[in-house]
């Protein structure tokens, strides 16, 4: 079994990280009417309610900026490396620690595209559902098509209709 420490380092640093250097090349490029569809988890929600309620208000934070996100992220690898993360208030979840990261990072950058002058540029997550993957086996209960339904609603979703949301079975969720 792989540590702890090595669980949020590569989990932080493929589901948060790499979600935000993408998007970091992608955004200054992406066309008026383009969406942005990140990739989260209800484990997420799961992460949060065993996180301190101090940090639950920050990643709760509507107005958190990226750098702060960022920082508090690192510090909960940090703390993971020391073995000292769930008394610094951090879940102990590595792979929900990263998804709060990218639901947290994808309602900043619809914040960011409504002050952008490119026209309707949409940003919202997913929680795609536990999908039958080489990841989680045969016992999920969803196909990976099940799984993509509400990510291809949402690359289609009209002007307007919904911005900075977390969605299941295409309807918004609380975060």
């Amino acid at each position: 079994m792989v540590s702890f420490c090595y669980q949020a380092v590569d989990s932080l640093g493929i589901n948060f990280f790499g979600t935000m250097a993408l998007s970091k090349a992608l955004l200054p490029i992406i066309r008026p009417h383009g969406r942005v569809v990140n990739v989260s988890s209800q484990v997420s929600q799961m992460a949060m309610k065993k996180c301190s309620a101090e940090l639950q208000a920050r990643f709760r934070d509507r107005s958190i900026l990226e750098e702060e996100l960022v920082t508090l992220l690192n510090k909960f690898i940090e703390t993971a490396k020391a073995g000292k993360h769930k008394e610094n208030g951090f879940a102990d979840s590595a792979y929900g620690m990263s998804k709060i990261g990218v639901t947290v990072l994808t309602f900043i950058q619809a914040r960011e595209m409504e002050k952008d002058s490119r026209e309707d540029i949409l940003v919202n997550c997913l929680c795609p559902g536990w999908c039958k993957t080489d990841m989680a086996g045969d016992k999920a209960p969803r196909t990976a098509a099940e799984g993509a339904d509400t990510a291809i609603f949402l690359a289609f979703i009209k002007p307007k209709e919904s911005q900075g949301q977390f969605f299941y079975n295409r309807k918004p969720i609380e975060f």
